[in-house]
């Protein structure tokens, strides 16, 4: 608490911290607390005087230890967005395959009945699709039989061939 220990000087010194630049913050942190008032007069702080937050910019996450800092970029881009997209569709018919009792090595077709963004998504990572569900072919189209998955804010319907 540092209200006593400053007195009347609280404010001032309040107010002249507010007014540090970035770096002289950083070396109050480190433990350089000396602070100059306006009207000449030396203010030592203790580490107890003070409260230092370390504050990531938006879309930035941080943590660290006593040897690094790491910082992660939390941003969403569209290419992002669609990769996951594209994730949870090989999650949906994977389930679907359970469901249908496929062996895990049963090769099969994939009919696809989707909106426009979707069948970019799906076109964009066809061979992670392909790779990933033991894909012949994938076709876009209506079957007799599919089922529908909600996808985030897209509904797809899929069928399933097998050969």
């Amino acid at each position: 608490m540092a209200g006593p220990k400053l007195g009347k000087l609280v404010g001032v010194v309040q107010k002249q911290l507010q007014q540090l630049s970035e770096q002289a913050i950083a070396d109050m942190a480190k433990g350089e607390r000396k602070l100059i008032l306006p009207s000449g007069e030396t203010v030592q702080l203790s580490e107890e005087d003070l409260i230092v937050e370390q504050v990531a910019k938006e879309g930035v996450e941080i943590a660290e230890n006593q040897s690094y800092t790491v910082l992660l970029d939390t941003v969403l881009t569209e290419e992002l967005k669609h990769e996951g997209l594209a994730r949870e569709l090989i999650r949906a018919v994977q389930l679907y395959r359970k469901e249908l009792r496929l062996s895990v090595d049963q090769r099969v077709s994939i009919t696809f009945d989707a909106s426009e963004k979707m069948k970019a998504v799906i076109t964009s990572y066809q061979e992670l699709l392909e790779t990933n569900l033991l894909l012949n072919d994938i076709t876009f189209g209506v079957n007799p039989v599919m089922k529908t998955v909600q996808l985030d804010e897209e509904k797809v319907r899929i069928g399933i061939g097998i050969e």
